[in-house]
């Protein structure tokens, strides 16, 4: 006998175990009655016979933007406008990602992968640098998490696609926020 009371039993083949019940059942579509994720998405076996319509066709393509500084100047606003620029020329965007390389805290490449269709509406993507503000000798830097938060609550046209955040001797120096803007729900791309 141990102080420590009755040892646990181990389990094994010859130990069989009690049936897992679920306590929540698992949830199914209200259409058909097939077992889905979730909720606030289509069910995939109702929506299977809605063949998207032939008129929309999607393409993908790349473009990588490098930045080339001149001496001594590091001016990453300058290039976030170029990329925006060629973003906003872009039509019928279904979906845009991004590769963005750094050096030492400074930005090199961004590279956009783009799938665009023949729509004719398109979401307006575009890229933004952040500065993580720091006291003397950057000291008391603001956390990404922290100008993440601020910044979402500044822009609540916005949403956030992805983020990248560089790093400097150990320490996050800025964030690049790839964001969608919202339109209003009164409008409409007619």
């Amino acid at each position: 006998m141990s102080h420590f009371g009755p040892a646990p039993q181990l389990l094994s083949s010859a130990n069989p175990t009690e049936v897992f019940v679920p306590i929540v059942p698992p949830l199914t579509c209200p259409e058909c009655g097939s077992r889905i994720q979730t909720l606030d998405l289509p069910c995939p076996f109702c929506t299977e016979d809605q063949a998207p319509s032939p008129a929309v066709t999607l393409h993908q393509y790349s473009k990588t933007f490098e930045y080339r500084p001149k001496p001594f100047q590091y001016s990453p606003d300058v290039f976030t406008a170029q990329v925006n620029d060629w973003l906003g020329e872009q039509f019928g965007l279904a979906n845009v990602t991004m590769t963005i390389t750094f050096f030492q805290g400074r930005i090199l490449t961004v590279t956009v992968n783009c799938t665009a269709s023949n729509s004719p509406e398109s979401p307006q993507v575009r890229l933004e640098r952040v500065p993580l503000p720091s006291g003397f000798l950057g000291r008391n830097r603001q956390t990404p998490g922290d100008a993440l938060n601020e910044w979402a609550d500044r822009h609540p046209d916005r949403r956030r696609l992805n983020y990248w955040t560089p790093v400097s001797a150990g320490a996050p120096v800025e964030l690049w926020i790839l964001y969608v803007q919202l339109q209003p729900v009164g409008d409409s791309a007619a």
